[in-house]
């Protein structure tokens, strides 16, 4: 069997979830197995804004007391 090139789209989940579409939707647009212009434009705009900084979590470690 031939090794086939995957594209792995990191935070699909989230993204969908923001774009108001099912995970599966996004997934086959972006695959090429489904067309949907305006979903495809939405989720480049999506990906061109910055992403959030996570704070990082300060405090006691989980299970412990302090």
């Amino acid at each position: 069997m031939k090794d086939v090139p995957r594209t792995i789209h990191r935070g699909i989940t989230v993204d969908a979830q923001k774009l108001g579409v099912h995970r599966i939707h996004l997934w086959l647009v972006l695959t090429g197995r489904r067309q949907s212009r305006c979903l495809l434009r939405r989720y480049r705009e999506l990906k061109q804004q910055p992403e959030p900084v996570q704070a990082a979590r300060f405090g006691r470690p989980k299970g412990g007391r302090a």
